[in-house]
């Protein structure tokens, strides 16, 4: 089998390479991911500038590995029509973060996961607890992606399986086929003051620091906060 794997986290990201690894036991692996961290971009591509394609010295032996300058989706459109790869399965991740509920709509992880299934092609994406342990991933990831695998593929979604962050010792079981939550895990939070030089500026807490995203003419001052809800330790999310 012919696997191509790619995330939005970026080709150095260690969710992409720890895949990499133990996608290998199910066939041949290529990597195809962006340059930069490209979460929370959805299903976006590029449309008005050029995708710089670069081949990767990937620390995985036997695979194949691309960075490109575009998103996600590009990564799997870049795979399709420039290097004329035919994968028999997408694998998108393992994303640093949980994407479940309405979340799903923004993850790039889960949107390169969609771009393939509109290309024909079936695909898993894979995510884990921000920052998580991935014990519990080398202990069940192969077995979890050989039942999905030997399932009818789907043609209509993909397979959406979230790892808990925790140690096997603490698993408390599989949870398969659910449905997605009807709620947002992730929050926009506002704090708002005045300003002096009748500007709003926008800011976002990463790392505990802020930092400026957007400068818009206005009469406020707004920093925006988002925090990121976890799920509890309960065991895996599969979900379609």
């Amino acid at each position: 089998m012919d696997i191509l794997i790619t995330n939005d986290d970026g080709i150095t990201s260690r969710g992409i390479i720890k895949l990499a690894k133990l996608a290998k036991a199910f066939g041949n692996v290529t990597v195809i991911a962006p340059k930069r961290q490209c979460s929370a971009m959805s299903q976006m591509i590029t449309l008005r500038c050029d995708i710089k394609v670069e081949k990767e010295d990937f620390p995985v032996e036997g695979v194949k590995a691309y960075s490109i300058t575009g998103t996600p989706a590009d990564c799997i459109k870049v795979g399709i029509a420039y290097l004329k790869l035919k994968p028999d399965y997408v694998f998108s991740g393992i994303n640093n973060g949980y994407n479940t509920g309405f979340d799903i709509a923004y993850s790039g992880t889960v949107a390169a996961g969609m771009e393939a299934v509109m290309n024909g092609i079936p695909a898993i994406a894979f995510s884990v607890e921000v920052d998580g342990e991935f014990d519990i991933i080398d202990g069940y990831l192969q077995d979890i992606t050989k039942k999905l695998i030997e399932r009818q593929p789907l043609t209509d979604g993909i397979w959406n399986v979230n790892f808990p962050g925790s140690f096997i010792g603490e698993l408390k079981g599989i949870k398969w086929d659910m449905e997605i939550s009807r709620i947002q895990l992730y929050q926009d939070n506002y704090l708002i003051s005045g300003s002096k030089d009748n500007t709003i500026k926008i800011w976002k807490l990463e790392n505990n620091n802020y930092r400026v995203k957007q400068v818009i003419k206005l009469d406020r001052e707004i920093r925006k906060i988002n925090p990121y809800i976890n799920n509890t330790h309960i065991g895996f999310l599969v979900t379609s």
